[in-house]
C-alpha cells in the first residue's frame, strides 16, 4: 500500500468538504429564501425578546436553555446590530453544523 502525501490528503480533504458542505448551504440558502422560519414554541420567542432587550428595555444573557457563556456572545450580537434576529440565526447555524458535521463523519 502507498503512503498518501500530505497534498494528497489535503486534496482529499478538500473535496470531501465540498462534497459536504456545498449542498448543505445550496439547501439552507433555498429554504431561507422560500419560507418564512418561524417559532414554533412560546419559550423560543420570549428568550429571544429578553436578548434582545424588549421585556426589560436592556439585553440580558440570563436564559433557560442555553449556557451563559452562548447567551453572552448572542447578547453582544444583539447589542452591535440590534435589528436582526440573532437568537433565530443561532438555532438555524447550530442545527446547520450538526448536519454537516454528522455528513462529513458519514462520507468520511
Amino acid at each position: 500500500m502507498r503512503n498518501r502525501t500530505d497534498k494528497e490528503k489535503i486534496r482529499e480533504w478538500m473535496f470531501d468538504g465540498c462534497l459536504v458542505f456545498v449542498p448543505l448551504i445550496i439547501f439552507t440558502i433555498w429554504i431561507l429564501k422560500c419560507w418564512v422560519l418561524t417559532y414554533q414554541l412560546h419559550d423560543d420567542r420570549y428568550m429571544m425578546e429578553f436578548l434582545a432587550g424588549k421585556y426589560l428595555h436592556r439585553s440580558d444573557a440570563h436564559l433557560i436553555y442555553i449556557k451563559y457563556p452562548l447567551a453572552l456572545i448572542m447578547q453582544l450580537f444583539y447589542n452591535i446590530w440590534p435589528g436582526h434576529d440573532w437568537y433565530g440565526t443561532f438555532l438555524i447555524a447550530m442545527q446547520i453544523m450538526v448536519i454537516g458535521i454528522l455528513c462529513w463523519y458519514m462520507v468520511r
